[in-house]
């Protein structure tokens, strides 16, 4: 070994020479060696990822959490649900004018029922066992006004013709109106009405209806409203 050679043997640098060696294999190791059974769970923070690199292939959505506006989204859509009757989906808007199919079959025996509910007008049908039909009206705005016609068709030629009305603002909450009897019931069916309404906030309900009870002579079994409203 010549001089120059043993000038640069020296402990120092034997040991850069190792410690380089090493790197360089580690280096070639990870490149080669490293997968995801080599890196420690939880060991890599959100940090050390690039953006937009993690996509719907790479991430279980079923254990994602809810975000909070969903939350809200879903509970929106719930309440809408819950507040559909059958009358609302019979109902239909045309040019900003709702128009509600009225199909009521009540068994013998039903209580009152909400068959409308319209701009303030309500309808409440009644089938009393083995005897009559009520038909009430009813407003939830004060100082409203309805006006009725009805025809009973089973009392001979020519039918039987009745009206009645509160206008002026006399319709009230407290003071609901039997349609039934106002347009000549008491047994007596079926009648063919019309009733129009209105409310101090302007708004106008018209309903066409037929009423009826099927198996008359004290021994009704189911009692039928049908017809029409429209409101606006």
């Amino acid at each position: 070994m010549n001089r120059s050679t043993r000038s640069w043997l020296t402990f120092s640098n034997v040991i850069a020479v190792i410690a380089l060696f090493v790197a360089l294999s580690g280096s070639v190791y990870a490149a080669v060696k490293i997968d995801g059974k080599s890196i420690r769970l939880n060991s890599i923070p959100a940090n050390r990822l690039k953006k937009d690199t993690v996509t719907g292939k790479q991430v279980r959505e079923s254990k994602l959490r809810q975000v909070p506006s969903a939350a809200a989204a879903l509970r929106a859509t719930t309440a809408e649900e819950a507040a559909h009757s059958a009358q609302a989906d019979n109902a239909t808007r045309v040019n900003g004018v709702s128009v509600v199919k009225i199909s009521s079959r009540l068994p013998a025996g039903t209580p009152a029922t909400t068959i409308l509910d319209l701009n303030g007008l309500q309808l409440e049908a009644t089938c009393l066992p083995g005897v009559d039909l009520d038909l009430l009206a009813k407003t939830t705005k004060p100082e409203s006004s309805i006006y009725m016609h009805g025809t009973q068709t089973d009392t001979g030629s020519p039918a039987d013709d009745f009206g009645f009305d509160l206008e002026g603002g006399n319709f009230l909450p407290e003071t609901p109106v039997n349609v039934s009897n106002e347009l000549g019931g008491g047994g007596s069916f079926p009648i063919i009405g019309s009733i129009a309404y209105d409310n101090p906030d302007g708004s106008e309900v018209m309903v066409d209806f037929v009423m009826d009870i099927n198996g008359g002579g004290g021994n009704a079994s189911r009692c039928v409203v049908a017809g029409n409203a429209i409101g606006e």
